[in-house]
């Protein structure tokens, strides 16, 4: 089964249950920067005590495997749980904190991979690369800097690298992208 199925299927149970959610990861760097091999999807999700039964009972009857006691570690004290589809992950982000509900709020609704879908805006996803620190991460920040240039909102990205300290690695990023 192709990750575009899988992706297909992820957005349908998605949208199906009510969650407000937005893909991130490798499927935005996909969208916003340099295409790349990735083999899970990242879905930042908002859920409630009531939705999230709905939402693993949705995904389980969509074929999705996913364990209980690992959403029952997640409701308890996780920002995360796992399901798998064939040989994909979907790795399912809980937005906790208010930072992470406004960029739920900020996601944008695009058509990728010809589906209608949420997707973190391009901001937030560069932030996130930030945090996460890898050079993989870096890359796709450079990619999608340079993809995304005039598009982004730098004064939002700079205010938000800087609340979390991440101001230097952001300049020197943007040099590397020709931006600074």
């Amino acid at each position: 089964m192709p990750i575009k199925e899988v992706l297909r299927k992820t957005i349908k149970v998605l949208k199906q249950t009510k969650v407000r959610y937005a893909l991130t990861g490798g499927i935005a760097v996909d969208f916003y920067g340099f295409p790349r091999a990735t083999f899970d999807i990242d879905v930042m999700v908002e859920l409630s005590k009531e939705n999230l039964p709905r939402l693993v009972s949705s995904l389980q009857k969509g074929g999705f495997r996913v364990h209980p006691s690992e959403v029952k570690v997640m409701q308890e004290k996780g920002n995360r749980f796992v399901a798998h589809l064939g040989p994909y992950r979907i790795d399912f982000w809980l937005a906790r904190t208010e930072a992470q509900k406004e960029e739920l709020d900020r996601a944008k609704m695009v058509t990728i991979l010809g589906m209608r879908a949420r997707l973190i805006a391009p901001e937030d996803l560069i932030i996130h690369k930030l945090e996460a620190g890898r050079g993989k991460d870096y890359d796709d920040v450079v990619g999608v800097l340079v993809r995304q240039k005039g598009k982004i909102n730098m004064e939002y990205l700079k205010q938000r690298a800087a609340a979390l300290g991440l101001n230097g690695c952001l300049r020197e990023l943007l040099r590397e992208a020709g931006m600074g």
